[in-house]
């Protein structure tokens, strides 16, 4: 994976069974620590196999598992071709649809070579008010 520095993380090139483990790690390592959403660019994806696409998927159900929000953007042509050459175009359409609601205020980058991610802190929700004690009558 590599990525413009300062923005955010993008796959590039040709995803194959050749780099699919490092892939693999490289997905994985984004979910060692507690970020609640996951951003990837993925429009300079020339081609994905099925082993690469097998390694996004088993990455997409952790995420789901883990209750993190996974976005892949920008979708290239190699991208769409895999996903729909094994009919996964609606899991392609979950992950790419963007929501505000969903991001909470939270991204996670990652930088080539970087093995850490860094993690922006959401703006945590109000908390919620305590419900107020039934009245009792006292005679």
């Amino acid at each position: 994976m590599r990525s413009r520095t300062g923005e955010y993380n993008q796959l590039t090139g040709r995803l194959s069974v050749r780099n699919s483990v490092l892939l693999r790690r490289r997905l994985f390592q984004l979910l060692a620590g507690n970020g609640r959403c996951v951003s990837i660019d993925c429009e300079s994806v020339e081609f994905m196999d099925g082993a690469a696409l097998a390694t996004i998927v088993e990455f997409v159900m952790e995420c789901r598992r883990r209750g993190v929000n996974l976005r892949l953007l920008n979708p290239s042509k190699g991208v769409h071709d895999a996903f729909s050459l094994y009919s996964l175009e609606r899991m392609l359409d979950e992950i790419t649809e963007l929501s505000d609601e969903e991001f909470e205020g939270v991204l996670i980058i990652l930088e080539d070579e970087v093995y850490e991610s860094i993690r922006i802190p959401g703006v945590p929700k109000p908390a919620a008010q305590p419900e107020p004690a039934p009245l009792r009558r006292v005679v």
